[in-house]
């Protein structure tokens, strides 16, 4: 597959709370497909440790036809906000904005690969039946919100060990706090309970009635041999009893968004290319 002739162009979207930065993947003009791709970011530094990664996996998908949409969401990034002014409800919209530009562009049918936490943004968007999406690919997909937002509360604990304090915070104190006093920090970042409190109540779960199209989860795993965890497991099971079509693809590699310098991962963006190229 060559990549001559693919465009990238940076843009700002309409967003409901402000203007959302955007980086646009434009197929070479031989290629007629007319499908998009929104791709859903993961939370706060994870983003930042992938961000090589997606906007390599967005050329690629534009090598393949797709018209493929890289955005920032509101208080993140170059968009505007700060992010301790966004919420998951603000967020939501920022994905119905990006799907929206996308159909506005001639797009017939839209897909999204989601990494991390955005699936489980990706699953209040398909439940609210706000999208048709004609394919979701998952990196690594964090099934429950609240036992994602507890690890990363825990950070503040890791801050204080690493800090001496004598009186060190619980996460149920930290959860107080937040509730108490609207934004706590937490690693660098100004966590909303706005964004926070529906972070935690949310799971990864689609309905069959509100998604009907593929469902393709990518595990990271250490060796090929060696089977996915047990939550991920028993959320395949789930998705597959409720009727959603679901294929897992295990890829051989390190987490990346945790890694503590800028990583890449060939084999995960091979396999994500050829899931779409089907």
């Amino acid at each position: 597959m060559s990549l001559r002739g693919i465009g990238c162009q940076p843009l700002f979207l309409n967003g409901a709370q402000g203007r959302l930065f955007a980086l646009s993947y434009h197929p070479p003009q031989l290629l007629t497909r007319r499908h998009g791709v929104l791709i859903v970011p993961p939370f706060a530094e994870e983003m930042n440790k992938s961000r090589r990664m997606l906007s390599q996996q967005a050329r690629l998908l534009a090598g393949e036809g797709y018209l493929t949409l890289l955005p920032d969401l509101y208080g993140t990034g170059e968009s505007d906000g700060e992010f301790s002014d966004a919420s998951w409800t603000g967020w939501c919209e920022d994905l119905v904005c990006g799907y929206r530009w996308l159909r506005e562009r001639g797009v017939d049918t839209v897909s999204v690969l989601a990494q991390r936490t955005g699936a489980l943004l990706v699953t209040a968007l398909v439940r609210e039946k706000s999208v048709t999406l004609n394919r979701l690919v998952l990196w690594q997909p964090v099934v429950s919100g609240d036992m994602f937002l507890t690890q990363f509360l825990r950070l503040r604990l890791a801050a204080e060990m690493a800090k001496g304090v004598a009186e060190r915070s619980s996460v149920a104190q930290i959860r107080a706090e937040l509730e108490d006093k609207g934004t706590i920090e937490v690693a660098g970042y100004t966590l909303s309970q706005h964004l926070a409190l529906p972070l935690g109540d949310s799971r990864m779960e689609f309905p069959a009635d509100c998604f009907a199209g593929e469902l393709h989860w990518c595990e990271l795993v250490a060796t090929a041999d060696r089977a996915v965890t047990v939550v991920t497991q028993r959320a395949l099971d789930a998705l597959q009893a409720g009727g959603v079509q679901c294929e897992l693809h295990k890829v051989v590699g390190h987490p990346f968004w945790g890694a503590t310098e800028i990583e890449d991962l060939p084999l995960l963006l091979d396999t994500t290319r050829r899931i779409f190229s089907q």
